[in-house]
Parts: C-alpha cells; structure tokens; sequence
C-alpha cells in the first residue's frame, strides 16, 4: 500500500505540480486522501504507541458514555491520558465500540486538516503531499495521536492569530493542551504572530531570546523543572535527555543539519519576498527556526517541532522550484526540481527510518513497513518483535 501511494504521487508531482496540468486533479486529490484515510483507519499493528498502548487500552479499558461519567472520563480515570482524547475516545465508543471506527473518524478528520492546510499554503500540493506522507504520516497515525489531534487545534489557533483573533486563538491554544501536555510551550506563538513577516525584528527577538538562554540555560531549565506540570517536563527532559538518538553532539554533520533545516527555509522566505510573493505562513516558520535551535540545548522540547514540521517542508519544496527556474532548458529543469524533491524525501527518509529503535534490534522502519490491514492480519517477524517487547 505504500508503493502504490508513492507512486501516485510521483505520477502527480510531474503531471500537475511540474507540467501543470489541470485534468482530473482534484480527482487525484481526493484519491489520494481516500487512500491514506484508509491506510491509517484499517491498518493491523503498525507503529509503536498504537499497537503497543493506544489500541490494547481503548479495547480493554477506555470506558464509552454511560459506563462512567463525564468528569471521570476527563479527569480521574486515566490520568495518563489527557482529556480531549478520553472525552473523543469515549464520544467514539458510544456510537459504536470499535477501535477501527475511532481510527477512522480520526483519520478523516486528520488528513482533511493537513491535506486542506497544503492545499491552502502551496501551489505544490502532490510534493509537499510526498513529504508528508513519508516523513509525518506514518508518525501522526501510528504514533502520537494524541499529539496529533492537538495538531488539529492549534492549526485553528494559528489561523486566527494571522487575523489578529488573540482571544479566540488561546482558547484554541487551551483545546490543544487538553489533547497533549506538549502543546503549552506553543503559547509563545502570539509572539512571532506580532512579529508577523519582519525579518529585522524576528532576528532581533531571536538574538535576545538566544543570549538570555545561552547565559542563563541552567536556571532556566531547573525553573522550567519546578513548575506545575513538572512530572510531565520533568519525565520527558530525563527521557530525552538520556535517549541517544537525541544526543545532540556539536559534529559537523549537526551543524550543518541545522543549518539547513533552518536556514533553507528563511532564505526562501526571503528570495520569495525579494520577487514580490508573500508567504503567509511566516510567522509559522519563524517559530519552527526557533523551537530547532532550542532542540540543540533543550531535546526535550523536539516535540514541538512535530507541530511545525509541515510548514518547512512547504518551504522546501518552494525551495527546490526556485533553484529549476534558473535553469532555461524546460526538460532540464523539470529533472531537476523532480530530482531534488524525490532526493530529500529518500535522504531525510533514510536518515529518519534507517536507525534502530531504543533497546531494540529492529529498525524504525519495520514499525511501518510492510503495511499490513485488519483484513489480512500480517504480522512481519520484526514488528512481531516490536509487538512483543513493547518497547516504551
């Protein structure tokens, strides 16, 4: 089901986004949304947290309207969960008690967001699509799908923060740490939405911030510790600060990482503007720089990127068609912008699925690879293993 997906995919990333023809696209848009809603509705052990918490606790444990009320439900029952996922879950199993029904509710509601939010914001929909589906999709349906559906919300509260809605935008922000706790190092949002698109005043703010943490990094991060939610910051810090694959030694390779990931896409904004486009989703990216720059000192706010991610990938891919539009010959440049977006996606791919999972012998991309569906109940031997260690 993958390669079948990719391979769309590629057909339309020439025939629409390079070419730009217009005959059944929409069609193919609505294909492919189909497709992935159903790959994440249907599917049989994939992922990690899915198969090895989410799936096994709505099924045994999660109770629906009428087995308890709504304030256990919220608040009592699951304190490890948050209570905009016990109050979907619970609203879900009333209607009908199957976990697939939920996953597909989730999932509808999900790739409708997302697949909306490209088709919005670029004019590249198939290969923003190509990294979304490779690099965030199978994380946002097999993984975190309560950090998922804080995505849904604070989608929301960055739509009204660009028409000024302060009001409404925090009680989106609010919605969005009932789903996950990870959301509330995004109520520093409205700042770069003040900041807008201006470039001076971002770089300003941005050296203030960096001189203030650089100096003051251990008070700051031993103040963060004691506050309210410490148990929950105070979990993930230990956890990513001891994890490996979060290390963040200052190589070369780290460097220049970081130098892309965040340089790339301000540089676009700035060539963009330079030829009189307005990318509206600046503020988005000012932030997203930011919360990267932070992850080298602090890993255990890398969650925060996961809400970001897609608008710099968005850049990227403006990125990559303003390197072929300089070059004249139209069959050399069309091979060359279908190059660079099908390079990045295999390189941060491998980069991101070729790695072994925290105590495991096992690659991350057997969490995800081959797709198997309830219809069949595959069980590859190495999600087997994943499956039976039930690593954390």
């Amino acid at each position: 089901m993958w390669e079948i997906v990719i391979v769309l995919l590629l057909i339309c990333i020439v025939a629409y986004d390079i070419k730009g023809n217009t005959y059944l696209r929409e069609g193919m848009h609505w294909l492919l949304w189909g497709l992935m809603t159903a790959m994440s509705a249907f599917a049989y052990n994939l992922g990690v947290d899915v198969m090895n918490a989410y799936q096994p606790v709505f099924e045994e444990y999660l109770p629906k309207f009428g087995q308890a009320n709504v304030g256990d439900i919220l608040f009592n029952l699951f304190p490890e969960f948050e209570p905009g996922y016990m109050l979907f879950t619970a609203l879900c199993k009333t209607i009908i008690p199957s976990w697939y029904f939920m996953k597909a509710i989730f999932a509808i509601i999900t790739n409708l967001i997302i697949f909306n939010l490209i088709k919005r914001y670029s004019s590249h929909f198939f290969s923003v699509l190509l990294l979304y589906f490779v690099l965030v999709f199978p994380a946002q349906h097999f993984g975190f799908l309560r950090q998922t559906m804080a995505i849904w919300f604070m989608l929301l509260a960055f739509d009204r923060m660009h028409k000024k809605q302060w009001v409404r935008s925090i009680v989106w922000l609010l919605i969005a740490t009932l789903c996950h706790t990870s959301a509330l190092v995004l109520f520093v949002a409205p700042i770069y939405f003040l900041i807008g698109k201006d470039f001076k005043r971002f770089f300003i703010i941005f050296a203030v911030f960096a001189i203030v943490f650089i100096l003051f990094r251990e008070f700051i991060i031993s103040n963060v510790l004691s506050l309210g939610f410490s148990d929950y910051v105070g979990e993930k810090y230990e956890t990513y600060s001891n994890d490996e694959l979060r290390q963040r030694t200052f190589s070369f390779f780290t460097i220049l990482k970081y130098v892309i990931n965040v340089g790339i896409p301000l540089y676009t904004i700035y060539l963009l503007n330079k030829r009189g486009k307005d990318v509206e989703y600046t503020p988005e990216v000012f932030l997203a720089s930011t919360f990267l720059l932070i992850n080298i000192f602090m890993p255990f706010l890398a969650r925060a990127n996961d809400y970001l991610d897609i608008f710099r990938y968005m850049l990227f891919v403006e990125f990559f068609f303003l390197i072929a539009e300089q070059i004249r010959e139209i069959k050399i440049s069309r091979a060359v912008v279908f190059s660079l977006i099908v390079g990045y996606t295999i390189a941060v791919g491998i980069s991101r699925y070729n790695r072994y999972m925290p105590y495991s012998p096992v690659k991350s991309i057997y969490a995800y690879y081959p797709y198997s569906s309830v219809f069949t109940k595959n069980m590859p031997p190495e999600r087997q293993y994943i499956y039976n260690v039930r690593v954390e």
